[in-house]
């Protein structure tokens, strides 16, 4: 639960970042692992449910991190509605990089056939696409910066 009394924490259908509150939280973390500046993490069956609405079934992946970036491995991203399966990985000098993401982290994304997006599920993330009903079959690579 986090709530900043400062900002807005009216409950949307979309998630206020200024007030979350997270129900029917579990997963495992394990194999985790200090090497110098990285953290090595294996996370598995996290869900819980938001109380925006929004459900999540599964995350699971295995976790690099460090200044040099951030490796999102055997990606699994699951929801009522969405299943999103493939790897992310961020590679930048360091973590200012992401104040100017698009010119300073080279992005390589892979998303595996039968990957999904159910948009009810992104609008979960901002008011502006609020009322998406649809699904949206995605498989391919992304790369660049």
């Amino acid at each position: 639960m986090f709530k900043n009394n400062n900002k807005d924490t009216k409950i949307t259908e979309a998630i206020n970042f200024n007030n979350l509150r997270a129900n029917n939280v579990s997963g495992k973390f394990s194999q985790i692992q200090f090497q110098k500046d990285t953290i090595f993490v294996a996370l598995s069956n996290l869900r819980f449910n938001e109380q925006s609405g929004f459900v999540l079934t599964n995350l699971s992946s295995n976790l690099k991190i460090s200044e040099k970036g951030v490796y999102i491995d055997h990606l699994d991203i699951v929801t009522p509605g969405t299943v999103i399966r493939g790897h992310v990985r961020f590679k930048h000098d360091n973590w200012e990089a992401y104040s100017d993401f698009l010119n300073k982290v080279d992005m390589d994304v892979l998303l595996k056939p039968k990957s999904k997006v159910h948009l009810k599920d992104v609008a979960s993330f901002t008011e502006e696409l609020a009322g998406l009903n649809d699904t949206v079959k995605l498989s391919g690579k992304i790369k660049g910066w």
